[in-house]
Formats: C-alpha cells, sequence, structure tokens
C-alpha cells in the first residue's frame, strides 16, 4: 500500500527558516518542485543550489 505525503506552504516555510541565510526564500517554482516528490532523483537527492531569492 502506497502512502501520500503531502508538502504544504507550512513545511517550506519552516525549511526555509533552517536551510537558507537569514531573509532568503524558495522562488515559486523551487516551491512547486519541492512539492512534487516525483522529482526526487532515484538515490533520493535533491539539488538545491542557487535555488532560492
Amino acid at each position: 500500500m502506497s502512502q501520500t505525503i503531502e508538502i504544504t506552504d507550512e513545511d517550506i516555510d519552516y525549511s526555509e527558516k533552517i536551510l537558507l541565510p537569514k531573509g532568503k526564500v524558495f522562488d515559486d517554482e523551487r516551491r512547486d518542485f519541492i512539492r512534487n516528490l516525483s522529482t526526487i532523483d532515484r538515490d533520493g537527492s535533491v539539488n538545491l543550489n542557487n535555488s532560492y531569492k
């Protein structure tokens, strides 16, 4: 049985606070990418370099 995981705006907001420099946020395109778990590489990694504004 597969399990559905929903990533909310609040989840992304929290991630920004702990992962990004103070005052930086993910742009809309990156937020959409983060919400879509099918975009994760087969090894489970995600490249987020230079993906914030």
